[in-house]
């Protein structure tokens, strides 16, 4: 203890576990929010790798397309690496809620890409087709398969067949706007 001027007591033992139980919490609420950042981005990784039929989204070794649901994911994430790894058509899975006339109010598929979030990651059709894909939004641009790949995005090996797109400019089968 230390007696002040006025006849105070000062408690300095106090004060010094004060201080240094105000820093251990400091310190365990920051381990917390570190934990619960890397508990959450792993959960946000594995839900990703969930909704496609194989690989983690990188280089070495994409995310692997089978079904129009799996196309439809990859505008969840536009910088990751794809490979389709069927055919895909009226008969393959999800068809009638992604790419079909029906789908989506009417308006068919949601290209991949957009003016605001661009595709810019790859994407290996491994020489298997699209067909049959249906795009009626004749009030937006950018419309087809992508909408818009960006100058650092790359589609290679992919057949686009049999499509029926109609949009307002900036429409194609493989892209509304190819800068890749």
């Amino acid at each position: 203890m230390t007696y002040l001027a006025n006849n105070t007591i000062k408690n300095t033992t106090s004060n010094k576990f004060y201080k240094t139980k105000k820093l251990t919490t400091g310190i365990i609420q920051l381990v917390a929010v570190l934990l619960f950042s890397m508990i959450t981005t792993q959960d946000v990784f594995a839900q990703a790798a969930e909704a496609f039929d194989g690989g983690n989204g990188t280089e070495s070794v994409p995310y692997q397309i089978s079904s129009w649901t799996n196309l439809a994911d990859v505008n969840d994430d536009l910088t990751a690496h794809y490979v389709l790894s069927v055919d895909l058509d009226e008969n393959t899975e999800g068809y009638d809620s992604f790419a079909s006339s029906t789908a989506n109010g009417g308006n068919g598929w949601d290209p991949l890409g957009s003016e605001t979030i661009k595709f810019s990651g790859s994407f290996d059709g491994g020489g298997y087709a699209i067909d049959g894909l249906y795009v009626n939004r004749d009030s937006e641009t950018l419309n087809g398969l992508f909408g818009y790949i960006d100058t650092d995005g790359e589609v290679t090996d992919i057949g686009v067949t049999n499509v029926d797109i109609t949009g307002q400019n900036q429409t194609g089968g493989l892209a509304g706007r190819n800068k890749g």
